[in-house]
């Protein structure tokens, strides 16, 4: 079949239905503790005493960003999910699947910035593939597996009861908003653009989770760590109200919106509440503990905000301000960095 005459389907993730239908209801694991489910980030293999944690995405180089910070981000993507275990990697492994049109000098760099990533969180690199491949385009650039041993309990949002609190910690919208700012040809000089190009640090956020990991590891209390990314606040919300099992109730003016980051994807038809936001995190926090680590994030100069809580163990539904928000599929965010 000639490739013109394929059909093309959406892009990004598969929704949670099909990956239950057409992945992981195919899955048949016997020694696995935690095996694959939407919304979560990681796996765990083995029992007892000798559990690994493992967690696997693409890698990714967005090179307006810079060679150097793009490889960063790409690291740290996979870094935050592998956090959300509540515990830390040891090792990785790499395949990186590299594109004709880069260069030596580009490979270098790229992987310069990597190794120093992994180097400053003591990450062991273990094994990989590298080559060059005809069908290899940019932003994708191979892939990434972490894992480590299992040395703290990971969180446990089914253990989450009614009253329990959701906190964020990060901007809604600030993957897109930075990530398309990066690819726009022209505007150089629009003040808002250039706004928001400012606030690519935003997108990483592991020295902030490694807090919540420390508060967690003295304090306990930690229910969920879940990032931000396709489909947005929104989405990750639905994931966690189907682990609780229940209601999530949110205010509106708390949820960290950021007046640039709004503005800016609304001229390109994207709901900041519905796109990804890598750097962009949800952690919960059972309601004993709730004031104990607000005031903990504080002293560490972290802006942890209390969006909502847990309502009624009943539909898993979102609601905010009272209204229910409904879940979407997909993520106009990819169609924006196509054009």
């Amino acid at each position: 079949m000639k490739l013109a005459e394929r059909t093309f389907h959406r892009i990004g993730k598969l929704s949670s239905d099909e990956l239950d239908k057409k992945i992981i209801g195919k899955i048949h694991n016997k020694r696995t503790a935690l095996g694959p489910r939407a919304g979560v980030d990681y796996g765990i293999y083995g029992s007892d005493s000798n559990k690994i944690i493992l967690t696997t995405d693409p890698l990714s180089c967005h090179l307006p960003l810079g060679m150097e910070f793009a490889s960063k981000f790409g690291f740290h993507i996979i870094l935050a999910d592998f956090m959300a275990s509540g515990n830390l990697p040891e090792f990785l492994t790499a395949t990186l699947v590299i594109p004709e049109s880069f260069s030596d000098d580009d490979l270098e760099r790229y992987w310069s910035s990597f190794t120093a990533e992994s180097d400053r969180w003591n990450i062991d690199i273990v094994t990989g593939h590298t080559g060059r491949y005809p069908s290899a385009r940019l932003p994708l650039i191979g892939s990434v597996t972490m894992g480590g041993l299992q040395r703290s309990i990971p969180p446990d949002p089914s253990k989450a009861q009614s009253g329990d609190d959701l906190y964020i910690m990060g901007i809604p919208g600030i993957q897109a908003a930075v990530i398309i700012a990066s690819y726009e040809k022209d505007g150089d000089k629009d003040i808002l653009r250039n706004k928001i190009l400012g606030m690519k640090n935003e997108l990483i956020a592991s020295e902030k989770i490694l807090k919540v990991l420390n508060f967690n590891e003295e304090k306990g209390g930690i229910f969920a760590i879940h990032d931000v990314t396709e489909g947005g606040l929104i989405n990750a919300l639905y994931e966690i109200a189907d682990v609780c099992s229940a209601d999530l109730e949110l205010d509106s003016e708390k949820l960290n919106m950021n007046e640039d980051v709004n503005r800016y994807l609304n001229m390109h038809n994207i709901d900041p509440l519905r796109t990804t936001s890598e750097g962009c995190f949800i952690i919960g926090v059972k309601k004993d503990e709730s004031a104990s680590f607000q005031s903990f994030m504080n002293s560490q100069g972290i802006n942890a905000i209390r969006m909502g809580s847990l309502g009624k163990k009943k539909g898993g539904d979102v609601y905010v301000d009272g209204t229910i928000r409904k879940n979407v599929t997909g993520d106009p965010y990819w169609e924006a960095v196509r054009k």
